[in-house]
């Protein structure tokens, strides 16, 4: 899966990237959310993790950026040091599929990313493929053919 980490702790990142990739994960972090905005336009995601406090834009204006212009509703787990309960309500309520306070355990953390990442997929057969005719995709190969015929692919 192919994942974001939005945070401006060098050290939190670090760890979080660390987690992901040791699992199978590709992590790409930022440090501001304008940046991770800007990655969205140009490429295709599969989660979002998110801090709240950023020195230019909140994570709350990420999310509400996704929720607006993404094509795909992407997940979104937050991770921040914001344990209020009236912020956690405004996340979820704003769009987030999950939230986690600071600090953070590896294994619930990588459980929560399974878990997100089993939803937010589609239904697959067992040979990794979705057939709408007269398109047919192979899941697991990230290619597509009609009527036969391949399909070139952008990255995104």
């Amino acid at each position: 899966m192919r994942i974001a980490v939005l945070e401006d702790d060098p050290a939190q990142a670090e760890l979080l990237m660390a987690w992901l990739k040791n699992t199978g994960h590709e992590c790409s972090v930022f440090h501001q959310g304008r940046k991770l905005i800007s990655a969205l336009t140009h490429d295709t995601l599969d989660l979002l993790i998110l801090d709240w406090n950023l020195p230019d834009l909140s994570g709350i204006d990420v999310l509400a950026w996704a929720r607006s212009n993404l094509s795909w509703r992407i997940p979104v787990i937050f991770i921040t040091c914001r344990s209020a309960e009236p912020d956690i309500v405004y996340a979820l309520e704003s769009g987030a599929d999950d939230y986690m306070k600071k600090p953070v355990k590896q294994f619930e953390t990588l459980a929560r990313v399974s878990a997100l990442e089993r939803r937010s997929r589609p239904h697959q057969d067992n040979q990794g493929t979705l057939e709408l005719s007269p398109y047919c995709f192979d899941l697991q190969n990230g290619s597509v053919t009609c009527n036969d015929e391949d399909i070139q692919l952008t990255r995104k």
